[in-house]
């Protein structure tokens, strides 16, 4: 029977925020991508720095997978054009299910060997009539200012926050997800 406490314990020992690393490299140049790993890590020693890396998917992803593989994009994109030692990459998309359309998010978490863990977010139900849009090629973000006149939704409280009436906003669901990566 494995000892929780145990491997627990020896996660904490190779935790990120007790290593030698200085430096973080976000695949964004979003202020509230770039804060929620601020958020996440509280940590003056280590440098955030964003990254314009490129995603190599949709615009506006349609998938889990898509999504999944547009954060791991970022993250390697960013190792590239960074010297960190690790690298973060968040990713918003939609994934239809059951005749529904929901809001996804992924990230990534990788190092310079390689290794890397992922995580999701919330998924929150879109409305119906989006659906026709979002497989047209529409942006969520895009069909969201048409809807609710909100210009930049992205750089601001998300989608989630206006469905949720701001109890979650994007940047909480964000630090949430770099916490647990």
């Amino acid at each position: 029977m494995i000892n929780l406490a145990n491997v627990v314990e020896e996660l904490q020992k190779e935790s990120i925020l007790k290593t030698d690393i200085t430096e973080i490299a976000i695949g964004s140049t979003n202020r509230v991508k770039i804060q929620a790993v601020k958020n996440a890590f509280d940590n003056e020693e280590i440098q955030i720095t964003p990254c314009s890396a490129l995603s190599m998917v949709r615009e506006q992803p349609l998938s889990d997978e898509e999504t999944l593989q547009g954060a791991i994009n970022r993250a390697n994109d960013c190792l590239k054009k960074s010297e960190a030692s690790l690298a973060i990459g968040l990713e918003a998309g939609v994934v239809f299910l059951q005749d529904q359309v929901y809001l996804c998010h992924w990230g990534a978490i990788i190092d310079r060997n390689s290794t890397s863990y992922f995580t999701n977010g919330p998924l929150i139900l879109l409305p119906k009539e989006y659906s026709g849009p979002l497989l047209e090629g529409k942006n969520l973000q895009d069909i969201m200012h048409h809807s609710t006149g909100i210009e930049e939704l992205g750089t601001k409280e998300g989608a989630i926050g206006v469905f949720t009436q701001n109890r979650l906003n994007r940047e909480q669901v964000l630090t949430q997800m770099v916490k647990a990566l």
